[in-house]
């Protein structure tokens, strides 16, 4: 079972695709609260 650092790391990797351009005045399109609630989701 991964961490929930682990499991964040892959969402923003997989589906955050705006995250990767936070490093260039981008911004994260989910909030950690958000991604939560989507990997509960998923996890049920």
């Amino acid at each position: 079972m991964k961490t929930r650092d682990e499991l964040h790391i892959a969402f923003k990797i997989e589906i955050d695709k705006n995250g990767q351009a936070t490093a260039f005045g981008g911004v994260p399109a989910f909030l950690p609260e958000e991604i939560d609630y989507w990997l509960n989701e998923a996890i049920v």
